[in-house]
């Protein structure tokens, strides 16, 4: 069972701010990353890809959240005058919603260490909202399976810069191919994870489980007898 968005709080968020008009950016292509900034994220990848893509001045790269590597990533785009990333601290919900709203891609990055079965938390508020992704993810996890069969992202191994730049690309001249993977993202979510539908496996996963443990219990009495039964007969 897949964490699960409650989609009337999503559906009911309205953008107070235009984030690109805040940042001077409305004419820019955003591509962004939201959320922990630490080893096992490997955002550091993203630094390389926009090194690679600095040519593209209508391209711009926003990077936010907080974490343990923040404070190499901050010295690395200092370093090498990277100044097509903007590099913001962790925010509010609302601001966290407008900053998803207002981006062309999202991006999701993992390490490739990180073969665990589970799927990022971010994830499905990058569904909710209908956006194209763009995963940094080993190709054989759970995430990259579930995103490829939902057809709402393009997976990219870890490390692969070329391959990943080659997606931004892709996708930024594709304004249809963006349209139908975000509507893929959310149709999903609306089927297989909201609220509502992970409360009604839960409800079923606990009934099953009550009546298995009835009828274990019924077994187990039942056995018993049998057993003490042959006993006796056995003795006699």
């Amino acid at each position: 069972i897949y964490n699960a968005v409650n989609l009337n709080d999503i559906n009911s968020h309205q953008t107070t701010n235009d984030f690109k008009k805040e940042e001077g950016i409305e004419d820019k292509f955003l591509i962004s990353y939201a959320g922990i900034l630490s080893y096992f994220q490997n955002v550091d990848q993203i630094l390389e890809v926009a090194k690679e893509l600095k040519e593209y001045n209508d391209i711009v790269f926003c990077i936010v959240g907080d974490g343990n590597s923040k404070e190499i990533l901050e010295h690395k785009i200092s370093k090498e005058q990277i100044n097509n990333v903007r590099l913001l601290p962790l925010q509010s919900r609302d601001k966290y919603y407008d900053i998803i709203k207002s981006s062309d891609i999202s991006l999701l990055s993992l390490d490739s260490r990180m073969q665990a079965p589970c799927l990022p938390g971010k994830t499905i508020n990058l569904m909710a909202f209908g956006k194209p992704i763009i995963a940094l993810v080993p190709e054989n996890s759970e995430t990259a399976i579930i995103l490829k069969r939902v057809q709402c992202a393009v997976v990219v191994n870890p490390g692969d810069i070329e391959g990943m730049r080659s997606a931004i690309l892709r996708l930024k001249d594709n304004a249809s191919a963006r349209e139908a993977m975000g509507n893929n993202g959310r149709r999903y979510l609306e089927q297989n994870m909201n609220v509502e539908k992970s409360v009604s496996i839960y409800e079923e996963i606990f009934r099953a489980l009550t009546e298995n443990k009835d009828l274990a219990e019924r077994s187990i009495s039942s056995s018993s007898k049998n057993t003490f039964g042959g006993m006796n007969s056995h003795g006699t």
